[in-house]
């Protein structure tokens, strides 16, 4: 059974589906995953709120001739967003933590941001090193062993509620293993919320 927060309606989760910016930010799953940490915690934002503080305040990449080299965000640039939209402090812990430490910062209710390669997860079909970020929902955990199954994570690349078989969830299910060598493969990049936001 899935956690309250994995209803897509009462957690606004920010995908890119229809992205605010088609012709002028296209690179935006840093800005999506901070604002659904933030959503997380009770707020509302859109892509388009995100995006449009990180651009004014220089914490994303603007100017490129291509849409989807405009809208990225380090994992120094979300604590940044995040705090100065919502007050909700939030650090870059990148190279701090395994994803297992990661896991337990969830369960107790923090955010986190994983930076990972995309080119392993499920669904996904493009060049090993394509950097992704993505909010860490919830961990699923043996009730036998206590070891980890597998996350759940939000994906603004995905679709909500897709059903065609052609497209992936927004709210979707990876084995451990898989989303442990893509978190490796990227750094080890994270953002822990220091609140606990749910």
């Amino acid at each position: 059974v899935e956690p309250w927060w994995f209803t897509h309606s009462q957690v606004p989760i920010i995908n890119i589906e229809d992205t605010a910016f088609p012709t002028s930010f296209r690179g935006t799953c840093g800005c999506c995953a901070s604002g659904t940490v933030m959503n997380m915690a009770g707020f509302n934002f859109s892509e388009r709120d995100v995006v449009s503080y990180a651009s004014n305040n220089g914490l994303c990449s603007t100017g490129g001739a291509d849409p989807a080299d405009n809208g990225g965000t380090t994992a120094m640039d979300r604590p940044a967003i995040i705090e100065g939209m919502s007050g909700i402090q939030c650090t870059n812990t990148t190279g701090l933590y395994t994803l297992e430490e990661l896991a337990t910062q969830v369960e107790t209710g923090h955010g986190v941001i994983l930076g990972v390669d995309a080119s392993g997860l499920p669904g996904y079909n493009c060049a090993p090193g394509s950097g992704h970020a993505i909010v860490l929902a919830s961990v699923v955990r043996n009730s036998s062993t206590n070891k980890i199954d597998g996350y759940y994570i939000y994906d603004s690349n995905g679709r909500v509620n897709d059903t065609s078989g052609n497209n992936y969830d927004v709210c979707q299910f990876v084995p451990a293993e898989t989303l442990d060598m893509c978190f490796e493969s990227w750094g080890r990049r994270s953002n822990v919320s220091l609140q606990v936001i749910r």
